[in-house]
């Protein structure tokens, strides 16, 4: 398993450095193709709609779910 934050949105490269800093055993990824396993996705930053539609599958099978806020 790899802890994962997944980034739809851009992190400054300042940004980068202070999350690997206070999370030096997760991985940054920026899109599900990047995610060894879509399983191992903890945090989510920003909204993609197609590819949430996907990640959205994944909370019906996870033990422990998401936490969504949505924002219309």
């Amino acid at each position: 398993m790899t802890n994962t934050i997944l980034s739809w949105r851009k992190f400054t490269a300042q940004q980068e450095e202070k999350i690997k800093a206070l999370a030096p055993d997760y991985k940054l990824i920026s899109s599900l193709e990047e995610a060894d396993n879509l399983e191992d996705i903890e945090v989510v930053y920003g909204w993609n709609s197609e590819e949430g539609n996907k990640l959205s599958m994944i909370q019906q099978i996870r033990s422990n779910g998401y936490r969504w806020l949505l924002l219309e």
